[in-house]
């Protein structure tokens, strides 16, 4: 067989071609190994941070959310706020776990994160107690006096009691807990004097001094006459 001069070069040249692409890859090993170690580095730094954006979202958690019965007007935003920065602390683990279960690193249990989310659960069941108890201290505050349904205020009472009583295992020291407690507490220690009022032996004179000692004057069998007459006849919050 006749051996082109071009295949013969190339027989001669295989030894030295051999070494460089072994050298090759010794050098393209050496830059991976590099490019895994920053990787890594990079990855424990992005963890570190996203830990410390964990531990900051639950300190101004505890600073800034909605507990306190002033804050009604601002609480349903923030609650949204806050569990829109939740999702994205959860969006960003997600992004990393692939990257850490590469070098089999666990990451650190976020507790910060989990406590935020359900307290966030309560918050909005706490508020959406506030909500519906003023809504119906709304109807009872402008329906007709002699028409009030104290039996079925004092078991709306009776349940929502009931409610916060569970509630006030699981959370503490919320004013705003205490303050829809303080409101329901006041509409049952009410009752008592609205059956008092509706008693068929008041006379006259008793509205009369009533009247005169809250300063106006009314007519309590009128339809006029509800629990919202200002100045209240009695105290109803």
């Amino acid at each position: 067989v006749q051996v082109k001069d071009g295949e013969l070069e190339r027989l001669g040249n295989l030894r030295s071609e051999w070494a460089g692409y072994r050298k090759l890859l010794t050098e393209v090993g050496t830059r991976l190994q590099k490019a895994k170690a920053d990787f890594k580095d990079d990855l424990l730094n992005s963890l570190a941070d996203m830990r410390t954006r964990e531990q900051e979202l639950r300190a101004d958690f505890l600073r800034s959310a909605p507990f306190d019965g002033e804050m009604h007007g601002e609480a349903p935003a923030l609650i949204d706020e806050y569990r829109g920065q939740c999702a994205a602390v959860r969006k960003r683990e997600k992004e990393m776990a692939a990257g850490l279960k590469i070098f089999a690193i666990e990451a650190p249990p976020n507790k910060e994160t989990a406590t935020t989310e359900k307290e966030l659960e309560l918050l909005q069941t706490v508020w959406g107690m506030w909500d519906e108890w003023e809504g119906k201290m709304a109807g009872w505050k402008y329906g007709k006096f002699k028409e009030i349904d104290v039996t079925a205020i004092e078991n709306d009472a009776a349940q929502v009691g009931k409610r916060l009583y569970k509630l006030s295992k699981e959370v503490k020291q919320w004013k705003v807990l205490d303050t829809l407690r303080e409101k329901v507490e006041g509409m049952k220690k009410l009752m008592p004097l609205i059956m008092d009022l509706r008693n068929e032996a008041m006379r006259e004179r008793h509205w009369k001094t009533l009247m005169d000692e809250v300063g106006k004057a009314f007519d309590p069998h009128a339809d006029e006459c509800t629990l919202g007459l200002e100045p209240a006849p009695f105290s109803w919050q």
